[in-house]
């Protein structure tokens, strides 16, 4: 368990600190069988995509790996986590939801996965859900270029 400080960046008082001497720890107050809930839109009812995060989410060191590789990736000074720095856990659960998706495509870029073709309807898909083939012969981890209406996405 987290050590209890005030003063943090949330300045919420709380006895669920966090920083990198304890990350590990998150699995307190965020189990990881949650996270695959913050995957963005319908990424959480595709089974091809969870069986591609679920390994790194059962590795006894994903919390510390997903802490250090998001705090080393971010590059907007305004917006970053110290890795000392206490943080509470309602904002480490948030800051996770914020940023799982991004993690996790660059972690299996990284990882030097194959992705295939995008599907037009991206993270979106209603396919991908429940047509195992569409979810396996396509990538949805990515932005759609179609919306659910046949239209053109504006970006």
């Amino acid at each position: 368990m987290s050590v209890y400080r005030s003063g943090h960046k949330c300045h919420k008082v709380t006895a669920w600190l966090y920083n990198d001497t304890c990350w590990s720890n998150l699995s307190e107050h965020l189990p990881a069988r949650h996270i695959r809930d913050f995957l963005r839109s319908r990424l959480n009812h595709n089974g091809f995509v969870l069986r591609l995060l679920n390994p790194y989410l059962k590795a006894p060191d994903f919390y510390h790996r997903f802490m250090e590789d998001v705090c080393a990736w971010q590059n907007d000074p305004a917006i970053s986590w110290h890795k000392g720095e206490w943080v509470c856990g309602d904002c480490n659960v948030q800051f996770v939801k914020q940023e799982l998706y991004s993690w996790f495509v660059r972690r299996l870029v990284q990882d030097r996965h194959k992705f295939k073709p995008n599907c037009p309807y991206g993270y979106d898909c209603v396919r991908q859900t429940h047509r195992i083939g569409h979810a396996e012969q396509l990538n949805h981890l990515c932005d759609p270029e179609i919306n659910l209406y046949g239209s053109r996405v504006k970006r």
